[in-house]
């Protein structure tokens, strides 16, 4: 099996400019889209990591979503208003442009930045897809202000956020969260 090393993405936070640069050489050596630009932002081990999708790629992602604990009730409707509102981070197979990973921040661009979905293909991971997301999120560029980063993650996954330097302790902070019945809102 591949392994995807989050090694090869050679971005970093401090300088942006590095990060234009790769995303200069990806669209030049990386003939297979047709529509490059903004759109893909890294190339690592057969997979490319963009900030937007296709339709079909838009479709892959609901069925995606539909194999999570916490999104398996969302609709293509609630996901199209999702996605107007923060910036996505998708992972694309090169050889088959299938989507196989996402995950998406919402952020106001300088004190907070919010990770939600992170996810990846069942049969995928541990080769290291995930790691590749949270590191292109940890350095994309419209972050370089943000001070905090936070999300929320099933008490099994925290060991695995901890080796990106989240932090279970907040010290005085204490999050929360008010459920809203979707009847009230009418």
């Amino acid at each position: 099996m591949h392994t995807v090393s989050p090694i090869e993405i050679v971005v970093t936070r401090e300088n942006p400019d590095i990060n234009r640069l790769i995303i200069g050489i990806v669209v030049i050596f990386n003939s297979k889209f047709s529509r490059i630009g903004y759109g893909v932002s890294k190339v690592v081990g057969g997979y490319s990591i963009r900030n937007e999708m296709t339709g079909e790629q838009f479709d892959q992602l609901h069925k995606l979503m539909q194999k999570m604990w916490w999104s398996a009730d969302r609709t293509k409707e609630e996901m199209k208003i999702m996605l107007q509102h923060c910036l996505p981070f998708v992972v694309i197979e090169d050889s088959t442009q299938h989507l196989v990973g996402f995950a998406r921040v919402l952020t106001d661009g300088v004190r907070y930045a919010y990770i939600y979905d992170v996810m990846t293909e069942e049969h995928l991971r541990g080769i290291g897809i995930g790691k590749t997301i949270m590191s292109a999120v940890l350095a994309h560029h419209r972050f370089t202000r943000v001070k905090y980063f936070e999300l929320t993650c099933a008490h099994d996954m925290v060991g695995y956020y901890k080796k990106f330097g989240f932090l279970e302790d907040l010290e005085s902070v204490v999050a929360m969260r008010k459920i809203v019945s979707i009847k009230n809102l009418e």
